[in-house]
């Protein structure tokens, strides 16, 4: 999955005014390839909720890693939607975010990233 398909999947989600200064509008999704399948999850869930709760789809302002785990904002959303993304953000701090693997969060050269056992490896190995 590329964050393109995510775009594509959930345009309710990830449309963008193109006079839009949001940061989502700017940078798009600002996390790795490892944490999409989450997202796809979380966006599947926040169409899902919306349509039962008969509302719009909360859209986006702004995808990132921070810390090591996501951060998703919206503009609006229910309490429901509030606490599934909530979710998924705890979950992502058990994710590698580059491969999708189970991963554990840790400080590398002084930022806070989550990482399965290979790539936090590679990232010691490259700071050596």
């Amino acid at each position: 999955m590329e964050k393109k398909d995510l775009y594509e999947k959930y345009p309710e989600i990830f449309s963008v005014d193109t006079n839009d200064k949001m940061p989502f509008a700017l940078f798009g999704i600002e996390c790795g390839r490892g944490w999409l399948g989450l997202l796809d999850e979380l966006c599947a869930d926040l169409v899902k909720i919306a349509s039962d709760e008969g509302r719009p789809a909360p859209k986006v302002s702004q995808v990132k890693e921070k810390f090591g785990s996501l951060r998703f904002y919206v503009d609006a959303a229910s309490d429901a939607m509030y606490a599934r993304i909530d979710e998924a953000e705890d979950r992502s701090s058990k994710i590698c975010e580059k491969c999708g693997k189970r991963g554990k969060t840790t400080e590398v050269d002084g930022w806070w990233c989550t990482l399965c056992p290979e790539h936090l490896a590679e990232y010691r190995n490259k700071s050596i």
